[in-house]
This record gives C-alpha cells, sequence and structure tokens, in this order.
C-alpha cells in the first residue's frame, strides 16, 4: 500500500511561522531585560508568552505523526500565546505615552517589508540592539502580526486536510480494511498442484495436505486464530453520543422558591438565595416581574445601610484589579463587601463574557466578599437594568459595603454618580487628549481621581499626573457635598496608596454625613429613579401595545420610502397608542 501508517513528523524549523516567534521570542527576552524594572512580574509574564509560542509550534510538529487533534491543538495554543503578547507590547507602549506606528507611516511600511523578507532572529537582534524602546515594540507587533497571520493560514491548512483525510485512527482503520480486502481476493493454490512441495503454511495461503483443507493467513498467523493472537488488531468502538441521553435522570430541578423564602434567604445572608434573587430581578420574562418587586418590597425595609462607591475609569486602567486590592484589605478588617461589576453586552449576540471573577480571584474566595457580575444589556450609563434593585437586595443581606464597577468610561456613562454615595474615577498615566470628551461629563463628577500603575518606572509619570489633574478639579465649581475632590496615585500590585483611598472615603462619608448632604444626596436619588422608572415603564408599555406593534412597520416603511416624516410618524403613533 502507498499510504504510510505513520506520517512523518514535520520539520518545524523549516516553518517560516516558527522563524518568526523565535525572532519574537529572542527580541521579547533581550527588551525585557533591557527595558523592564527587574521584579516586574511583566517581565515573566511576556518571556513566558514567547516562549509558549515558539515551543508550541514545536511539539504541535513533533506530534503530527500520531494525532492531528494535538498538532491543531497545540498550534492554535502558540497563536494565542503570541496574540497575548501583541497585547502586552501594545499596553507597554499606552502607559508610557510612546507612539504606536499607525499603518501607512514610513516607519511602519520600512519594518512591514523587513519582516516579510527576514525571518531569521539575528537580523532581528540587530536592530533591537541599535534602537529605542519604542522601535522595539513597533517590530515585534509587526512580527507578531504577520506570525499571527502565518498560524492563521497553517491552520487552516490542517483542518482542511483533516476533513479530508481525518487523523491517525482513521488512517489505521483504512489500512486495515484495504489489507484485508488485498488478502481476500488474493488467489488460492489447489490441493496436489504440486507433490514435492513442502507441506509447511506458506502466506497467505497455504494447503494442509493432511486434512484437506485450505488455510488463509493474516502475516503468518492463521485466519481462523488471528483473533486470539497478540498481533490482531480489534475494531474499534463506535463514538458514544456526544450527550449523555440518561442526563435527564441525573439532572437536578430546581424548585422554584417563593418570594417570602427569597427574602427569609436574603435575610440570613445566604449567598447562594442572593444570587438566585438577583437573577430573578434582572430577568425580563414576565413572569418573572410580580415575584421580583415582592422580593424588593420585602428587603427595602433593610437596606440603606451601607457606603456605595461607584468605581469607573479608562479601559485599561486596571478596575478589576484595583477592585481586588481595595476590596480584600476592606474585607480583611472585617466590613462584608458586596461587587457589583457590570460587562458590557454584544450588540450582535447580546451576550456578555462576565469575566471580571476570573480576574478578582482571592476576592471572591474571602468569606466577607460577594462577587456579581451582570450583563450591561444594552442599557447606558455604564451599569446594568437593575443595579440599584441588585445594590437594595445585598444591603438587606448584610453588605456594609458596596461597590459598582462600570463597563469603562463614556459621556453617556453618568448614570451610576445617581445610585452612589462616593464616585470614584481611576485613570492612567499618559491619557492626554483621550479624556478631552470625558471631563465635562465624569471628571466634575468625581469625588476622588485615583491615578493607578504608580510602580516600577511609572511612578514619576504617576506623580505628574496628580499633580495635573488636581489643578484641573480646582477648575470645577464647588460640588454640592461641599468635598473638595482629591487626586491621589496607587498601585494595584504593590499596595502602595491603596489604604488611602479607603480613609479618604471614610473621611468623604463623615463630612457629608456631618453637614447633611448623605441623606440629601440619597432622597435626591430616589426621586431621579422614581422618573426614571416612570419612563422606562412608559416606553416598555408603548412598544408592547398590541396597536403600535400591528401599524408600527407600516410606519417605518413609510418614513424610509419618504413618504411622512419621523415627526409626522410618531406624533400619529402616539396618537395611536392614547386613543381608548
Amino acid at each position: 500500500m502507498e499510504e504510510s501508517l505513520l506520517s512523518k513528523p514535520g520539520n518545524y524549523k523549516s516553518l517560516v511561522a516558527y522563524q518568526k516567534a523565535e525572532a519574537i521570542y529572542e527580541i521579547t527576552y533581550y527588551f525585557c531585560n533591557k527595558y523592564l524594572t527587574k521584579g516586574d512580574r511583566t517581565i515573566d509574564q511576556m518571556i513566558q508568552a514567547a516562549r509558549s509560542g515558539k515551543q508550541n509550534i514545536a511539539e504541535g510538529s513533533a506530534a503530527a505523526s500520531t494525532s492531528s487533534k494535538t498538532e491543531i491543538f497545540l498550534k492554535n495554543v502558540a497563536k494565542a500565546s503570541l496574540k497575548e503578547l501583541l497585547e502586552d507590547y501594545k499596553d507597554y507602549l499606552n502607559t508610557r505615552n510612546l507612539k504606536i506606528w499607525e499603518k501607512g507611516s514610513a516607519e511602519f511600511e520600512d519594518m512591514r517589508k523587513k519582516g516579510a523578507e527576514h525571518s531569521d532572529a539575528g537580523f532581528f537582534m540587530n536592530i533591537a540592539k541599535n534602537s529605542s524602546d519604542e522601535t522595539i515594540a513597533n517590530m515585534a507587533i509587526i512580527l507578531l502580526n504577520q506570525t499571527d497571520y502565518l498560524m492563521f493560514r497553517l491552520l487552516e491548512r490542517l483542518s482542511t486536510d483533516f476533513l479530508e483525510n481525518g487523523g491517525f485512527a482513521e488512517r489505521m482503520k483504512r489500512m486495515r480494511m484495504e489489507y484485508k480486502k488485498e488478502n481476500a481476493s488474493a488467489p488460492k493454490k489447489e490441493s496436489g498442484v504440486n507433490p514435492t512441495a513442502s507441506t509447511a503454511p506458506k502466506a497467505p495461503n497455504a494447503f494442509n495436505a493432511t486434512s484437506g483443507e485450505q488455510k488463509h493467513f493474516i502475516g503468518e498467523v492463521e485466519e481462523s486464530k488471528a483473533d486470539k493472537s497478540a498481533l490482531a488488531v480489534t475494531d474499534g468502538v463506535s463514538q458514544p453520543p456526544q450527550v449523555n441521553p440518561n442526563i435527564s435522570r441525573f439532572r437536578r430541578h430546581k424548585t422554584t422558591l417563593t418570594a417570602d423564602e427569597y427574602i427569609d434567604g436574603i435575610l440570613r445572608s445566604d449567598t447562594n438565595i442572593l444570587g438566585q434573587a438577583i437573577t430573578m430581578v434582572e430577568s425580563v420574562r414576565p413572569e418573572h416581574h410580580a415575584i421580583a418587586q415582592k422580593i424588593i418590597e420585602g428587603c427595602l425595609p433593610h437596606s440603606g445601610k451601607s457606603i456605595r462607591i461607584g468605581i469607573t475609569g479608562v479601559p485599561g486602567a486596571g478596575k478589576s484589579t484595583f477592585i481586588e486590592a481595595l476590596g480584600v484589605k476592606i474585607c480583611d478588617l472585617n466590613h462584608k463587601l458586596a461587587v457589583l461589576a457590570v460587562d458590557p453586552s454584544s450588540e450582535r449576540s447580546g451576550g456578555s463574557i462576565l469575566g471580571d471573577k476570573t480576574r478578582m480571584e482571592n476576592l471572591t474566595s474571602h468569606p466577607n466578599a460577594f462577587v456579581r457580575p451582570s450583563p450591561s444589556a444594552g442599557s447606558l450609563g455604564g451599569v446594568a437594568r437593575k443595579t440599584r434593585e441588585t445594590i437594595i437586595l445585598c444591603e438587606a443581606a448584610g453588605f456594609d459595603t458596596i461597590f459598582v464597577e462600570t463597563v469603562g468610561v463614556g459621556q453617556s456613562e453618568t448614570a451610576v454618580h445617581s445610585m452612589v454615595d462616593f464616585f470614584l474615577l481611576l485613570l492612567v498615566t499618559g491619557a492626554g487628549d483621550d479624556l478631552q470628551g470625558i471631563k465635562r461629563g465624569i471628571m466634575e463628577m468625581a469625588d476622588a481621581i485615583a491615578i493607578t500603575k504608580a510602580d516600577g518606572e511609572n511612578i514619576t509619570r504617576a506623580d505628574l499626573a496628580k499633580t495635573q489633574y488636581q489643578n484641573a478639579l480646582h477648575l470645577f465649581p464647588m460640588p454640592k457635598s461641599r468635598w473638595t475632590p482629591i487626586a491621589t496615585t496607587c498601585s494595584s500590585l504593590t499596595g502602595a496608596g491603596i489604604m488611602n483611598i479607603w480613609e479618604m472615603i471614610t473621611k468623604y462619608v463623615a463630612h457629608t454625613n456631618a453637614n447633611g448632604f448623605f441623606d440629601y444626596n440619597r432622597n435626591e436619588q430616589a426621586k431621579y429613579w422614581l422618573y426614571e422608572t416612570i419612563n422606562e415603564s412608559i416606553r416598555n408599555s408603548f412598544y408592547q401595545n398590541e396597536k403600535i406593534i400591528e401599524c408600527l412597520p407600516d410606519y417605518e416603511q413609510k418614513v424610509l420610502d419618504n413618504k411622512i416624516s419621523s415627526f409626522a410618524a410618531a406624533h400619529e403613533l402616539l396618537a395611536k397608542y392614547f386613543e381608548k
């Protein structure tokens, strides 16, 4: 047979993707040890990602002879590791206010051409040793993007080959079937043709003179005894179904609790029941609305005894890491902390990753902490649709400190200010003009600004940014609380400045309690959410009205056909809605 059972393992060193990955590893090792502070955990993170990239390409090629699935898996791991390294280089440039070369610029096109023409590590190391950190990081970014494309094409080819030809198991079965077919069709010798011939068995078919029967052999083993031979290859078993057909017998059937049972569990500080109650409150199913309202009404008398802290910041400011660093210290002081983390929802699928818990591993496991990620579900304001109701449930469960983490700053993301007592804005150094569009919307609402990642080489830049923001805060009018906002620095990595922020929050609470603003603000917030709830209810009622559902598509088409203006169509639809 022409087909070989064991395919030759790939020569990974001949792969351009591997050569580039090796060059990236050499560059990264040099870059980290020259430009990053000794002891910075980013060094190990970047070097490990670079090593994983080249190592998994090599191991994937070595596994090619026995497992296509393993080869594809390992090369996918390599691709993901290099993608992670790409983000590390971008973060380095962004946090130090260094330039990322734009596509089409002279520097970018020159380096892209060099990357396309060369793959050996020595060539790029010569460039690195005579270049600045900005040039090396941009060179690495270009090489990583080129390698990512090469890995995509390689994985695409491997996947196609696997689908067309199968893997090692399919190859074994196919070769065995072909072998049996060839031996079954081999010519048989007639008895007595050559009386002088030896009576010893001859493969593949031999004649047994004593019994007068023709015997068939597989190799040197008689076919009738082949199943008992150590050389026998047994038929494979059929693949089991993906889902156990008997799974329904083992599935736990949830029992729906009554509103009173939910309330009792919350008041007992049962976090499992608290989580279920929050899910009920967040549900958009009409049958859950009534029980959700009863739960909120039952918990309302037990709420209002916490400090509510809103935390927002630019993407990459380290909100989740900061919350974990501060949260663990607060919990160690015997405070009970609830973290309501809001993740952005996809505009396409409507889904959310809800990955904040994975970034707060220590805090999540703390007995005094409760971390609840929720999807924004398309609501503006940077908070989930039912965040305020969730705060009430957490307070009733005995949590005396509530953190509300938003999805990231923006002009529309000020609703969180209307549900918290203290508003903390996290920023990073080098943000520059990126903040111009949000200063009036966010900064004048902030009770404090914290410059994060003030560690290593970044301490000086963080102190400078702190001074600049403190000066900017003095330009805003004095808030109603009569509290002068403060700018400070902190590091979630080293813990520097973290407890200073907590002390600042407690001073703010004491200050606003003394001048009466604390209770005044809570009352104003209750009034604000009264009107917001009315607006939301009217909106939902309008779109769920049968007459509107029936005629809305016609009005949409008329607007598209320019037969009626959008404003006239809206007025007519509202008139139909208010008709009795």
